[in-house]
């Protein structure tokens, strides 16, 4: 009977050690499927930008034109950049897919048909019209330049032309 107990105990070991990995596992692979959706985005904004010679305009960062409920409106204006809706019935978004250059849309993503018009059911945009990354949070959007009288000029301290950046695993960073 003892030696039924240690093999038991023995297993439920192993077995906690082996889930206990999978779960750095599974974090890893959201980790990755994120900076791959990131990078996606950031490709199709170049293209864009080699379109229209502008970029999205956009602040997700707190306190600076983020909506106060925490909705990503610099994501939510990628997201209608970079998926012209041509069929829509809003004319915002006719004029922006009548803006759009000739490789639009830009990117693909799942859900964005659905999203035309009413809310999107699933997939990687959330009710808002937000990307959404692997931990289900809505990625933050910034264009890194503001236009001042009538020309564009750099955000001081930014780096590069737009900042992409996901909250990760913690929803804090």
């Amino acid at each position: 009977l003892i030696e039924l107990l240690v093999v038991i105990a023995i297993i439920g070991v192993l077995a906690a050690l082996i889930l206990g990995g999978l779960g750095l596992v599974r974090k890893r692979a959201k980790v990755a499927k994120t900076q791959q959706l990131m990078d996606s985005i950031a490709g199709a904004l170049t293209t864009y930008y080699a379109d229209t010679k502008f970029y999205p305009d956009g602040d997700d960062f707190a306190g600076a034109g983020a909506d106060p409920k925490g909705k990503c409106d610099g994501m939510v204006n990628v997201v209608i950049a970079l998926c012209p809706a041509k069929n829509s019935a809003d004319p915002a978004e006719q004029t922006l897919a009548k803006e759009a250059g000739p490789n639009a849309p830009y990117l693909k993503l799942q859900g964005w048909k659905e999203y035309v018009g009413k809310k999107p059911p699933r997939g990687e945009l959330n009710i808002d019209g937000e990307v959404i990354d692997a931990f289900r949070t809505p990625i933050r959007y910034r264009n890194n330049n503001q236009l001042v009288g009538g020309v564009w000029q750099k955000v001081a301290g930014s780096e590069g032309p737009f900042q992409l950046w996901s909250l990760g695993p913690d929803k804090k960073s």
